[in-house]
């Protein structure tokens, strides 16, 4: 079979799948209707336009359930944290050596982070903050961290003080100041006139 009797047989299908039906209006008038099949390219166009719709619903729709779904285990496992951080903050651990042995009185975490912070303002540093030790002839000016701090707030302090302070003097004095030297100017200038 040669390439030309292919495309006849087609065409042949083609024309036998075209129906033609013939209609009798009310008014007399007939009318032939030709109805034929979609072409391979009309199914592949129309099967495209229905997946896309179909896509793009079920795009939005999956983003909704995903979204929530989200929603959904974002609370769930906020819930579980929390249980969890309060169970960990409030069980009593213990303390042990190296050996596995216990020291000390079993303690919560929120008593270990005292325990750790306590420790941390009772370290003694130098005068810049600088964790040092006391040496046992006391020539070195140390003291714990929270005394230092505390110096290091009440000296910013008292200097913002200080420095409003100076600046309403320097205000005081310039009013003053300047209340002298116009009083001797015009007392200068009164003399000048009365002569």
């Amino acid at each position: 079979m040669s390439m030309y009797e292919d495309e006849r047989d087609d065409e042949r299908d083609t024309a036998a799948s075209v129906s033609h039906k013939s209609v009798k209006t009310p008014d007399g008038i007939e009318l032939t209707l030709t109805v034929s099949p979609p072409d391979d390219e009309q199914i592949a166009d129309a099967i495209a336009r229905r997946y896309c719709a179909d896509y793009s619903v079920g795009k939005a729709l999956q983003a909704a359930i995903s979204d929530r779904f989200d929603v959904l285990i974002r609370h769930a496992v906020d819930a579980a944290a929390k249980g969890a951080i309060e169970r960990a903050m409030t069980a009593t651990r213990q303390k042990t050596d190296e050996f596995g042995n216990p020291i000390g009185e079993p303690q919560t975490f929120a008593g270990m982070i005292g325990a750790q912070v306590k420790a941390w303002q009772e370290e003694t540093v130098d005068s810049y903050g600088k964790l040092t030790r006391k040496d046992s002839y006391n020539s070195r000016d140390v003291t714990t961290r929270a005394e230092w701090l505390v110096k290091q707030v009440g000296a910013d302090e008292f200097a913002k003080l200080a420095k409003d302070e100076v600046a309403k003097v320097k205000i005081a004095a310039k009013a003053s100041i300047d209340s002298a030297i116009k009083n001797a100017v015009a007392t200068a200038i009164a003399g000048l006139v009365a002569k």
